[in-house]
């Protein structure tokens, strides 16, 4: 996932764009957002990061994605010559030499990618397509569309990421088990903690059904 997600539009928002940024514009200086600034990014995957994610399908082995900033200063990333664009090629390197994957905005149809304005200013609001700002009681709020982020997740390891060898889920599992460890140690104080080791227990269990140890290689 190439599908394609697009959460609804509200008034105050249109596309624009070759990637289909969406930008949030207020209609008669009522609907701006009050979140504060987020920096330009992209997603990064990692062959030797998963985790065991609740689904509508279940529980389900999915990529743990990480953020690339693309802002000037951090990480690496250059500032841009007399108006151009931010330089971030040195970053890039560096985080592929540690073997991220950088995801392309134009990865899914239509970008992953959204830019709003807010009070603070335009286009000082990035975020994921999945991701909807609001505004309630004159709060902030970011909700998530989850079956759309599980998608994407899902396109990540079909696409870009081999399947993880079982010595990568072994060391998962390893940390898994520390911490129901943990959990168990405090379940008879902390009543909390006993619901949490259930939970942890049952991704351990999904975890270990789809180890599957690599066949033994032939004598030369």
């Amino acid at each position: 996932m190439a599908t394609k997600l697009k959460p609804q539009a509200s008034p105050t928002q249109r596309l624009v764009g070759s990637e289909g940024k969406r930008v949030a514009k207020p209609v008669n200086g009522v609907g701006l957002l009050s979140h504060e600034p987020t920096g330009d990014f992209l997603l990064m995957a990692h062959p030797g990061l998963w985790g065991i994610v609740k689904t509508d399908r279940g529980l389900e082995l999915l990529p743990e994605l990480g953020y690339f900033s693309r802002q000037a200063g951090i990480g690496g990333v250059r500032q841009g010559k007399r108006g151009q664009p931010v330089d971030d090629s040195g970053a890039r390197a560096e985080r592929q030499k540690k073997g991220w994957i950088v995801i392309e905005d134009d990865f899914v149809e239509g970008g992953y990618l959204r830019v709003h304005d807010t009070k603070h200013g335009a286009d000082t609001l990035h975020c994921c397509v999945w991701e909807r700002p609001m505004q309630a009681g004159g709060k902030p709020i970011m909700r998530q569309d989850d079956k759309a982020y599980w998608a994407f997740l899902r396109q990540v390891a079909a696409e870009l990421l081999p399947p993880p060898v079982p010595e990568i889920l072994e060391e998962i599992r390893d940390t898994m088990l520390a911490r129901l460890s943990r959990q168990l140690e405090q379940a008879e104080q902390r009543p909390a903690r006993a619901k949490a080791a259930v939970k942890t227990q049952a991704r351990i269990d999904a975890l270990t059904a789809v180890i599957v140890p690599e066949p033994p290689q032939a004598a030369a």
